[in-house]
């Protein structure tokens, strides 16, 4: 395929590269870009424990952009960015061997939910997860938000089968609920139990079952948990400044592994000044993903500020978010479990995952 005809190729050219290096020591010449070839191949990259980073796929042209260039990993904490507009000799060595061949850096996505406590399991346990959709507008306004959630409930032990979970979730109108059909409605309604239509029978086991499911929608824009804007300004001379901003607009509220991608315009690279956190130029999508380990009401506001060669304001958006949180977005919880004979409590397990699935601004 073309991506093995491109590793291929970048050996090829890489042993001859090697050879002419050889060659102009011999002559008495200097080496390609003042590093040794070869020297740190296999060269990893450190990451900070405390940031769950997405992970770089070291691939072979990594190893060559190592090997020419002897720049220093830049740091992720708040300060002039990486330089990205100037590069190194080595890296423009690199680049155009790339370039010739046609070969796109590869980097992973960050998985979403590598900062999700993980949860001692119990014979029976619940899971709250909702999934929010959110679409602005670039001058703050709120077009649409919606809240899908499922409470999914898993019973290994078949001798707590028969149990009835008392939740909390307020039907006040705003929140749409719908039971499983073999929940018993009525009994959901005026008391908010869970317990089925026929108790005799008890929940399967083994087997996750969605037992309520709720949705809220709203454009009431003061509802809206993490707001984001984005300020693409001409400089004047074929440049923009772009300034992009979060703030958390709720303090109860908690993002982690925060991901805010900013499209970029066809041509030049982005030259990043100060930054929250930590960002990387993404290739394949032609993006700016800036990454934060976690929003919370510590870190409620961040800034981060690049400039960029266009001419088209558009090209700056969409702005899309993602995140993941232990803190759902609906007042819906679970607080007791108990057997339907005796009424004694039983133990269980919970967890809340609140992600976003499509949480934009256009």
């Amino acid at each position: 395929n073309k991506e093995q005809e491109a590793k291929e190729e970048l050996k090829r050219r890489a042993k001859q590269l090697e050879m002419q290096k050889k060659e102009m020591l011999k002559r008495g010449g200097g080496t390609l870009g003042g590093t040794s070839f070869g020297s740190n191949f296999a060269q990893s990259i450190s990451k900070p424990s405390s940031y769950n980073e997405p992970q770089v796929q070291t691939t072979f042209e990594e190893n060559i952009r190592s090997s020419f260039s002897s720049s220093p990993t830049p740091s992720s904490s708040k300060a002039k960015g990486m330089q990205l507009g100037r590069k190194q000799k080595g890296s423009d060595l690199f680049e155009a061997v790339k370039n010739e061949v046609g070969f796109e850096e590869t980097i992973e996505k960050p998985n979403r939910m590598t900062s999700i406590s993980k949860v001692q399991v119990e014979s029976v346990h619940l899971a709250i997860m909702e999934k929010i959709s959110l679409q602005a507008n670039r001058d703050g306004g709120l077009e649409n938000l919606e809240v899908k959630g499922d409470l999914e409930l898993t019973v290994s032990d078949p001798d707590l089968t028969k149990i009835k979970i008392s939740v909390r979730a307020v039907d006040d109108g705003t929140v749409q609920l719908k039971t499983h059909p073999n929940v018993d409605k009525k009994l959901f309604s005026s008391d908010s139990i869970i317990s089925l239509k026929n108790p005799a029978k008890g929940f399967p086991v083994n087997q996750p079952l969605g037992v309520l499911r709720w949705r809220y929608i709203t454009k009431d824009e003061t509802v809206i948990p993490l707001s984001i804007n984005c300020w693409p300004s001409p400089s004047g001379d074929g440049t923009f400044d772009v300034n992009i901003e979060y703030e958390l607009e709720n303090d109860e509220q908690e993002f982690k592994d925060v991901l805010i991608t900013i499209p970029l315009p066809p041509g030049g690279n982005p030259t990043v000044g100060e930054v929250d956190g930590h960002y990387e130029v993404n290739r394949q999508t032609r993006s700016l993903d800036w990454q934060l380990p976690i929003i919370d009401a510590s870190n409620k506001q961040g800034s981060l500020e690049f400039s960029i060669a266009g001419d088209d304001v558009n090209a700056f958006f969409p702005v899309g978010v993602s995140f993941v949180s232990e803190k759902t977005f609906c007042d819906i919880d679970v607080l007791e479990v108990t057997l339907i004979e005796t009424g004694a409590p039983v133990t269980y397990s919970k967890e809340k995952i609140l992600t976003a699935e499509e949480y934009n601004v256009v």
